[in-house]
């Protein structure tokens, strides 16, 4: 039971840890994506 449960958090944390990277990076990258058409569109 106790393995069982380690099993379940542990699971839940990688999983967690992974969508919170996941996020994080789509984010950023969409943050540099914008920035760059922004100053392309304003110096262009």
């Amino acid at each position: 039971m106790v393995c069982y449960l380690w099993m379940v958090c542990h699971l839940w944390m990688v999983c967690h840890l992974w969508m919170v990277c996941h996020l994080w990076m789509v984010c950023h990258l969409w943050m540099v994506c914008h920035l760059w058409m922004v100053c392309y569109l304003q110096l262009g």
